[in-house]
């Protein structure tokens, strides 16, 4: 991670040999350049490693592990350097518990890393695999991407349906309402 502007790169940098300064290339050629990023670090119960506040930059690829929605290159998030994987800073506001109208019997609860060794989940909504870490109920095994759970409760209101409507990506199986109370 740049000490210079926060970008997260793969590609060469210049280092210090005493402490923790990088800088990526253009940091480096700029005069005016100084260690203006504040690149604190964390260890968060979504990954194994610990985190660093970064931009993920150029290369940046893949989805937050939280959130499921596209990483952009110049998001402020949370990346880990051995794994390339990212959490956007404001998806750590995120509640880790709460009650969905879709599984009444019991809060849903945000899985740790520790809990997902090994296993990949599918979504009981729309039947896609967990790329992320879910939202779940581990007595009945249920378990949801927070897009679906997000999407679920809102719903759209129009003046044609006396319903709320409901968002269901192109790529998504139909959700069965009647299955979860």
């Amino acid at each position: 991670v740049c000490s210079g502007c926060g970008n997260m790169s793969c590609g060469s940098f210049y280092k210090c040999k005493d402490c923790e300064i990088y800088l990526d290339l253009g940091c480096a050629l700029m005069e005016n350049i100084f260690r203006g990023w504040d690149a604190k670090e964390m260890l968060h119960y979504s990954h194994r490693h610990f985190l660093k506040r970064c931009r993920p930059g150029q290369d940046a690829q893949g989805s937050c592990l939280l959130c499921e929605f596209p990483i952009s290159p110049s998001s402020i998030c949370y990346g880990c350097v051995y794994c390339y994987s990212f959490l956007h800073e404001h998806c750590l506001q995120l509640p880790t518990e709460f009650q969905h109208p879709v599984h009444w019997d019991h809060p849903l609860r945000r899985l740790d890393y520790t809990q997902l060794l090994g296993s990949r989940k599918d979504c009981n909504a729309c039947d896609d695999k967990i790329i992320g870490i879910p939202f779940s109920c581990l007595e009945c095994e249920f378990d949801i991407h927070f897009r679906c759970a997000d999407s679920l409760l809102r719903g759209l209101v129009h003046k044609s349906h006396e319903h709320k409507l409901f968002y269901v990506p192109s790529d998504a199986h139909y959700f069965n309402w009647k299955k979860y109370p």
